[in-house]
């Protein structure tokens, strides 16, 4: 009897909204301990090649976005241009 209520098209759209939800929470949960890094001391930011900037544009991008893999292009961008 359940495995043939598995089967309906509904059902499949249930299980979708539940994976669109679980990855936006993801999303959610990993910006909110990326945000974290704007409560650190701007030198802790130096020692690890960021600037403040640099996390505040991050932080500010879409939750789809990975604001951490943002953060590294932006990181060595600058660090390019300063050579």
């Amino acid at each position: 009897m359940f495995s043939s209520a598995i089967n309906i098209p509904g059902s499949r759209i249930v299980s979708q909204l539940g994976a669109d939800f679980r990855q936006a929470l993801k999303h959610f949960t990993d910006r909110r301990q990326f945000n974290r890094l704007l409560d650190l001391e701007d030198a802790i930011l130096d020692d690890i090649g960021v600037t403040r900037g640099d996390v505040q544009i991050a932080s500010r991008l879409p939750l789809k976005k990975n604001a951490a893999l943002e953060l590294r292009r932006i990181s060595l961008v600058r660090r390019r241009h300063c050579k």
